[in-house]
């Protein structure tokens, strides 16, 4: 049963995924990214990190038994340090920073782990890591800076480098768009932030970066607030029959909102019917059908992310994409092949004579 509720709670936050594009609620790419802020601070002699890794509901979820080590359900504040200082251990490896060509070695001085609350009621994370390492800017130098850390997941990759004592000429800006990951601007979710490496030019001297744009607001349409409310609802309300059918009702009000907006094969759909020349029952059939499979594969993609910590919540969407097109690929060519069969009658037609010519005189 609780395998099936977190299902169930992962499904949905995993539908409006599947469904609404574009997004902009607390993580810009939704409930599978991992996002990364990387904060410079550049001293006459050290250069200091702080950097943060905001970890979405999903994944999240699934890192859950790595820091709850005792397995009670519980992540006590023991458990929380030694996870934040084991994974701004690895952070530290994984990112690079030379100085005129010269590797800067980075140690911890501080590492926290919290956990606010996401859709649902879920908790997200949010890791800090404080490093430093040694520099001498007694005169000019370069420093180029690189982030590796969990570079394969999806998500908003931001840096912002200052000078505190020394003038710094970056390729990045002083001041980060997000808020340090608090709050995503709503203009760049189109095109999110992904910066990964920086480029400085330190000389001695009082001075700062030049300053970023102040961080903009974040706005949602109708649909995106209903999807919100109803995950949130979801993960608070006690489940009641009259909740249940609450739930059901609003399931259907955002359902068929959604089935008004583009894609979902919608054209290859009506191209079958209109070539099918189908009947008000077929469309109420293949109605039925695409409903089902929705609703299947939603709830089987959260089981699946239930059970096993292994799976990338995007990888599996990505590969479910590809099958998808290929399917949608594939019924094109059926149709395509019928329309072409229909139109050319002798094609598939053979033409033999069968009968004999007696002439008896």
């Amino acid at each position: 049963m609780r395998m099936l509720a977190r299902a169930g709670v992962l499904a949905a936050l995993i539908a409006p995924l599947l469904f609404l594009p574009g997004r902009a609620d607390a993580h810009p790419l939704g409930n599978f990214s991992v996002n990364h802020y990387d904060g410079l601070t550049v001293h006459p002699d050290r250069v200091d990190l702080k950097s943060i890794v905001d970890i979405a509901e999903i994944p999240t979820m699934q890192e859950k038994p790595a820091v709850d080590v005792d397995g009670d359900g519980r992540i006590s504040p023991a458990e929380s340090d030694a996870y934040a200082r084991s994974q701004c251990a690895d952070l530290g490896g994984a990112v690079h920073a030379t100085v005129d060509g010269s590797g800067l070695r980075w140690t911890v001085s501080g590492a926290v782990l919290e956990h606010p609350a996401g859709q649902a009621d879920l908790p997200t994370s949010r890791l800090t890591c404080s490093l430093t390492a040694p520099l001498d800017v007694s005169s000019p130098v370069e420093l180029a800076f690189d982030d590796t850390f969990r570079g394969d997941r999806v998500g908003w990759h931001e840096i912002t480098a200052v000078g505190d004592g020394v003038t710094v000429d970056s390729s990045v800006p002083a001041r980060s768009v997000s808020d340090e990951l608090r709050k995503y601007p709503d203009d760049l979710l189109a095109d999110p932030m992904n910066v990964r490496t920086a480029r400085l030019r330190i000389q001695p001297g009082a001075g700062a970066g030049t300053s970023g744009p102040a961080p903009a607001g974040t706005s949602m349409g109708v649909l995106d607030r209903a999807s919100q409310a109803l995950a949130s609802f979801v993960g608070k309300q006690e489940l009641t029959p009259w909740v249940g059918l609450l739930a059901v009702l609003l399931a259907l009000v955002l359902g068929a909102s959604h089935a008004a907006l583009p894609g979902h094969g919608k054209t290859v759909i009506a191209a079958y019917l209109v070539g099918r020349r189908g009947t008000s029952r077929d469309a109420l059939v293949v109605g039925a059908t695409v409903t089902l499979t929705h609703t299947a594969g939603v709830l089987v993609l959260g089981l699946l992310l239930s059970a096993s910590s292994a799976l990338a919540g995007e990888s599996v969407l990505r590969w479910l994409g590809i099958g998808s097109g290929l399917l949608i690929a594939g019924i094109g060519v059926v149709l395509l092949r019928s329309a072409a069969l229909r139109r050319d009658p002798l094609a598939g037609h053979g033409h033999g004579h069968g009968h004999g010519h007696g002439h008896g005189h």
